[in-house]
């Protein structure tokens, strides 16, 4: 059975216990790695500037204490460990942790669905790594 490695439950650990809860059932189903959770300014402008954020400091949900947003991938055992160009998994990845999230009440938004219809990647939405709380 999958689980988290420490750096990825230090990273789970500055998200809100929401995720948390979330990402702790879904690792049960799906083996993945938690790559963010907070980021502090330095690293929010990093992933601005690096074209991985839309948005400056303060204004990202990874920018809140505890942080409403998570990156995470799906893991594999042998190397490469994270596959950036394996979709497919990504999808399989999602469609557990946002089941998990439905199960427990909890709504979700996807990267790759940012407007939540379903249709995925329409309009241009392509941050397969992001969930994020919504409220």
């Amino acid at each position: 059975m999958p689980s988290f490695s420490s750096r990825s439950l230090e990273r789970l650990e500055t998200c809100v216990p929401e995720l948390q809860l979330v990402l702790h059932e879904a690792i049960l189903e799906y083996d993945f790695t938690v790559l963010c959770g907070h980021r502090g300014e330095e690293a929010q402008e990093k992933a601005f500037r690096d074209g991985n954020s839309n948005v400056h400091w303060p204004h990202g949900k990874h920018n809140s204490i505890p942080s409403k947003a998570v990156d995470v991938a799906p893991w594999f055992s042998e190397e490469p460990h994270v596959r950036w160009d394996d979709l497919v998994q990504f999808g399989v990845m999602a469609e557990v942790i946002l089941r998990c999230a439905e199960r427990n009440g909890i709504r979700l938004r996807w990267g790759h669905d940012w407007d939540m219809d379903g249709k995925l990647g329409e309009r241009g939405e392509n941050d397969w790594p992001h969930f994020e709380i919504v409220e």
